[in-house]
């Protein structure tokens, strides 16, 4: 970078390059938003203040010079909190730039500038493949002057990197216009030629079509690579003095109508820069309702589904309550059915006992080995009945355990396939939730992109 002394550069180059608050708006807020999806901690209170400090830098980078002071403080306390993290440095030295930005003398704006080049070109080196790192020192080098900075070199090889492996919500189109305007300023005009024909070929876009034509058109019969003269010290300054020169005599002769001139763009600047906050205001309440309207409806839809549950669940209650009651109705009239059969069998033994033994009185004169082998025959009908009893009971026992415990395991494998269904339904539908989500983030960066190139095209 070339040692210039900052009195010499009033009214100069530098001065309108950086209050220049429309081309800082090019760094939209989807793609910032793209890149501080990394902070996905919440609960972090360092994280936290970083998420804070990024939303205060993209309504600064809208032209708030309040929120870029209050970012710069954020930023400031978290990189002495943490001087190694590159992330943190990156944004650091970007707001950095955009006090610069919002100076109005020459010497605040050039010492600004170089000291967030420096923050930016270590974050760099500290963490070299990270495109959000690159994408913010590529956009703020891409909106300095080259002729006091040289940083179109820089430019070239950070959205090259971004291109390479660009976020999601990332606008290529607008990276590859500016990488080509980036190859224009060193005189590179072949590989400009390449990225602006490669952006009208796949842009969808009709502005961004356009401004690629107007690009070719310009570059038409030029050579492949052109040498740009480089400005020194010395050539720089006479420029200067000029400049200064020129806006005296304008200021002394026609004073009045460069006050009006000024109030005209300070008054079109507020305006720009209400409208801006206010569209902004009206995405992020959009945005909030829509995420409030989605947690109730998900919430609502807990509530049904447990509900739902309970409900099921008292019914199975009910029904297992029922069937228990049926169960122990079957067991206590199988168990008093049994009992009746022993007593009527015992009480048929029995008066075939006492029948017989009638008989046996009347013949007692009979041969008494005839009694006493009647009488084993007794005992042995006796126990062969109660026996034969005894293991049809066992058996009815054994059949009824084994029914019921194959009903049992039915039931508990058919409620284990309804929660996994159910459980199943729920992932299902919370991906293509999120699937919705992203998709409607991409339209709505869409939108944006066509919005805002429609407003630069104009």
């Amino acid at each position: 970078m070339t040692n210039l002394n900052p009195s010499d550069m009033e009214g100069s180059a530098l001065n309108e390059t950086s209050t220049s608050s429309d081309d800082y708006a090019s760094l939209t807020e989807s793609v910032l938003n793209s890149v501080s999806d990394q902070m996905s901690t919440p609960s972090d209170p360092f994280n936290e203040r970083l998420t804070l400090a990024i939303q205060l830098y993209l309504d600064g980078v809208a032209g708030s010079a309040a929120a870029v002071q209050e970012a710069h403080q954020i930023l400031e306390q978290l990189h002495a909190d943490d001087p190694d993290h590159p992330l943190v440095g990156a944004y650091y030295g970007s707001t950095m730039i955009l006090i610069a930005r919002d100076k109005t003398e020459a010497s605040d704006k050039l010492k600004w500038s170089k000291q967030g080049l420096k923050m930016l070109d270590n974050a760099v080196a500290a963490d070299p493949h990270n495109s959000t790192i690159r994408l913010l020192r590529g956009k703020s080098s891409y909106n300095l002057p080259e002729q006091y900075f040289h940083r179109t070199k820089t430019v070239i090889e950070d959205f090259t990197h971004v291109l390479n492996t660009p976020p999601d919500t990332l606008d290529t189109e607008e990276l590859i216009y500016e990488l080509g305007e980036a190859y224009s300023k060193i005189g590179q005009n072949q590989d400009a030629a390449t990225h602006f024909r490669k952006l009208e070929s796949q842009t969808q876009n009709s502005a961004w079509k356009q401004l690629s034509k107007q690009k070719l058109q310009e570059l038409e019969g030029k050579p492949a690579v052109e040498k740009i003269p480089n400005k020194g010290p010395s050539s720089i300054l006479i420029e200067a003095t000029r400049t200064v020169g020129n806006a005296l005599l304008t200021l002394f002769g026609n004073e009045k109508e460069y006050e009006k001139a000024k109030e005209k763009a300070e008054d079109r600047e507020k305006r720009r820069a209400k409208e801006r906050a206010e569209e902004r205001a009206r995405e992020r309440a959009k945005e909030r309702a829509e995420k409030r309207a989605r947690e109730r409806a998900e919430e609502r839809a807990e509530e049904r589904a447990k509900e739902r549950a309970e409900e099921r669940a008292k019914e199975r209650a009910k029904e297992h309550e029922k069937e228990h009651e049926k169960e122990h109705v079957e067991e206590r009239t199988n168990e008093h059915v049994e009992e009746r059969t022993n007593e009527h069998v015992e009480e048929r033994a029995n008066e075939h006992v006492e029948e017989r033994a009638n008989e046996h009185v009347e013949e007692r004169a009979k041969d008494r080995a005839k009694e006493r082998v009647k009488k084993r025959v007794k005992e042995r009908v006796k126990k062969r009945v109660k026996e034969r009893a005894k293991e049809r009971a066992k058996k009815r026992a054994k059949e009824r355990a084994k029914e019921r415990a194959k009903e049992r395991a039915k039931e508990r494998a058919k409620e284990r396939a309804k929660e996994r269904a159910k459980e199943r339904a729920k992932e299902r539908a919370k991906e293509r939730a999120k699937e919705r989500a992203k998709d409607r983030a991409k339209d709505r960066a869409k939108d944006r992109a066509k919005r805002r190139a429609k407003e630069k095209a104009k």
